[in-house]
């Protein structure tokens, strides 16, 4: 099967060093509007990322552009009758993640989005542990995603840093939420910080994003009725803390995108049914994106009667 990749940078190189593993795959074009990123031999390349649209030979195509694009170049090649291996954020609004979820869904083609966390070794580790009550009932959850760069405008923090940690959020404890307050600190160049307080009926969680750290950063500490997990998603360890003992458990590292884009070939092709990344759980980071950004959810006690949690409210 014959592929393209839109978008050569620091990510796109990656998407095609792991196409290039696929034996089943042919790497037919890339396209970038830098053409400086297009050196890469015995492909086609190309500033333009219509020419793929216009190759009937390409099947399917990884999206890897700046967020604000992905919409209209999801569209088209959705249009185009593209498969689409689609990065995060899906897009920056729920109306047009719903209408590129809509088009794939109307014109019969797969639309995975770039969740990398879903494959993820440690968060499958720590979901087993969970399942096991090794620390109980959670009450607190704290995510913080962290980094340094200078972000470029319309770079958003909540959709762009924010949407892996709702993908763990609602692998380890749902998206039940039913309150919610953010605060985003801004810097010359565009957003910086992003603090997002969420409130659960049985628990809180607080996800903390930067792009002003002194050092990258990617942990989750769960703590429970019984004990509490460190979760450090670089060095893929896990830290148990239960009754004054202390274990750590070490994760063999897995190659996420290698397993991302192998998912991506085997749906397209048959060999797998259930898609772990689909348009429709994108379409719900984006409606849970849209309501911390905008603080939409009310600052009151859960009544049940009189409110519906935040992933209910998305109609497919």
């Amino acid at each position: 099967m014959n592929v393209g990749v839109i978008g050569c940078g620091y990510w796109g190189k990656k998407h095609i060093e792991a196409y290039e593993k696929i034996k089943t795959i042919k790497l037919r074009r890339i396209c970038d509007v830098d053409q400086s990123k297009l050196n890469h031999p015995g492909v086609q390349a190309s500033a333009d990322y219509r020419d793929i649209l216009k190759d009937p030979a390409i099947k399917a195509v990884s999206i890897v552009t700046p967020d604000h694009t992905h919409y209209k170049i999801c569209k088209d090649c959705l249009l185009s009758s593209k498969h689409v291996l689609l990065e995060k954020p899906m897009a920056l609004n729920y109306r047009d993640a719903y209408d590129l979820y809509s088009t794939a869904k109307r014109e019969n083609l797969v639309l995975l989005i770039g969740h990398l966390y879903k494959f993820d070794q440690v968060l499958k580790t720590v979901k087993k542990k969970l399942a096991q009550n090794l620390i109980g009932e959670i009450r607190h959850i704290h995510i913080a995603w962290e980094d340094y760069l200078i972000p470029s405008w319309p770079r958003d923090i909540v959709y762009d840093l924010g949407s892996h940690a709702v993908v763990i959020l609602n692998d380890l404890i749902g998206l039940d939420i039913i309150r919610n307050r953010s605060r985003v600190s801004y810097c010359a160049n565009g957003q910086a910080e992003a603090q997002i307080d969420l409130g659960y009926k049985t628990a809180e969680a607080r996800i903390n994003l930067s792009w002003s750290a002194s050092r990258k950063k990617r942990t989750a500490y769960l703590e429970g009725t019984k004990g509490c997990c460190t979760v450090d998603f670089i060095s893929q360890s896990i830290r148990l803390e239960k009754n004054s003992e202390v274990r750590c458990v070490h994760v063999t590292k897995s190659m996420n995108l290698d397993r991302e884009l192998i998912h991506f070939v085997d749906i397209i092709m048959g060999k797998k049914k259930t898609q772990l990344i689909s348009a429709e759980s994108g379409c719900k980071v984006i409606k849970t994106l849209d309501c911390l950004s905008s603080d939409s959810l009310p600052e009151t006690g859960y009544d049940p009667h009189k409110q519906k949690n935040l992933i209910s409210r998305v109609n497919f």
